[in-house]
């Protein structure tokens, strides 16, 4: 459908290509089955298609079809887009022509084929050697794709007629794709198609590891360390800087408010363990951190940021996220900071509060609540009694 526009926006963020034209290929969690860096651009591809799913130029657009037509025309689109994008490359991307790009493409997806689902390398043996995204700009090739899919699939048929809507609509449909699709760009330059976690499963990852201990691990597994336990997952930008120490020296003085919670901290940035381990053991009136009793991971190849969607888009380090995760491994509660603004501890160990409540009574947790507070009845007599009871407390 839409592979180069995925392709040249995985490039403007510098994602994954193979995770972004794979992940029409990949169905549910994507996370025990290939590499962080993969599995980041799948999100990618995939809040990408979310985005232009919601746009009004594209809400407009489907309005256009004919009502036998209509039921396939997120598909038609997707393959418009690509015939324009392919048709004005020149202008979208001057800096470097379609055929280089599409080598380009190639080169980073092919010889990595091996360890991706059989349609996937199936869709590779066509798309390279017949050309079809540099062909996509040929409104007849276009009339090709839709009746292959139709022929393919049966129940898309309607895809045949709809090459008719495409056609008649031409003009306007043009005037929308610079509309909507520059917009894109930017966002994926920025890196701003950024991530939400929350109900998604923690991204895994293995990495090198100074363990709270003090011993230095090669082969840190993230889900073999927290085994099955609720986890709070914190990244920092760099060591021996300036709010990073102070965000883990007071993470450390309640990880055993952590522990007795029943809950795991493990912390992430892409120095090396050995830098880890230095900042460790330097004093903390020296702008050291002392030895602090959780893991520190190092994300030397930035995977690890990547796959959880908060790297910075231009210094290239981790943004100051903070991830509470589930005993099923599924994210609860994320917050990213920019780089100059600390985070509040007691607010996480508040949030793990409020999620084992939760968990516990089955009751939701509304705003300021606080551990020991009541908690409201998701219904709407629960609703009624709690504001009327508490309303001046809000």
């Amino acid at each position: 459908m839409n592979f180069l526009a995925h392709l040249h926006l995985a490039h403007l963020a510098q994602s994954s290509l193979l995770g972004n034209l794979l992940a029409d290929f990949v169905r549910g969690s994507p996370d025990d089955s290939f590499s962080p860096e993969v599995v980041a651009g799948i999100y990618m591809h995939r809040r990408v298609d979310a985005l232009t799913d919601g746009l009004p130029e594209v809400a407009l657009a489907r309005g256009w079809f004919s009502p036998k037509t209509r039921r396939v025309s997120p598909i038609s689109l997707d393959v418009m887009w690509d015939h324009f994008l392919s048709r004005h490359w020149h202008k979208v991307c001057p800096d470097i022509g379609l055929e280089d790009f599409v080598a380009y493409a190639r080169g980073q997806i092919v010889p990595r084929l091996d360890d991706t689902p059989p349609r996937f390398i199936n869709l590779n043996n066509y798309l390279w050697r017949e050309r079809w995204l540099e062909r996509y700009q040929d409104m007849d090739f276009i009339a090709n794709v839709l009746n292959g899919m139709a022929s393919r699939r049966p129940k898309l048929d309607a895809l045949r007629d709809s090459w008719q809507d495409l056609d008649a609509h031409y003009d306007q449909l043009e005037e929308l794709f610079w509309q909507f699709y520059p917009r894109m760009m930017a966002m994926a330059e920025q890196k701003r198609v950024h991530m939400v976690l929350v109900t998604r499963p923690a991204p895994d990852f293995t990495a090198a590891a100074v363990l709270g201990n003090g011993e230095i691990v090669e082969n840190f597994n993230f889900k073999k360390h927290t085994n099955g336990k609720a986890t709070v997952v914190f990244f920092w930008p760099m060591d021996f800087t300036f709010v990073c120490p102070s965000e883990l020296i007071a993470f450390d003085k309640r990880y055993e408010e952590f522990q007795k919670r029943g809950v795991e901290v493990v912390g992430v940035s892409f120095d090396s363990e050995f830098v880890h381990n230095a900042w460790r053991k330097t004093p903390v009136d020296k702008g050291g951190i002392g030895e602090v009793k959780y893991a520190m991971v190092a994300d030397i190849k930035r995977e690890i940021q990547q796959a959880y969607g908060i790297e910075h888009p231009e210094a290239g380090v981790a943004l100051r996220g903070s991830f509470l995760i589930d005993k099923a491994g599924i994210v609860r509660h994320q917050v990213v900071n920019d780089l100059p603004l600390g985070r509040n501890i007691d607010e996480m160990l508040r949030m793990v509060d409020a999620l084992q409540f939760h968990e516990e009574h089955g009751e939701v947790c509304p705003a300021q609540w606080e551990k020991g507070k009541e908690g409201m009845n998701a219904s709407p007599d629960g609703v009624a009694k709690y504001l009327s009871e508490n309303v001046a407390k809000l």
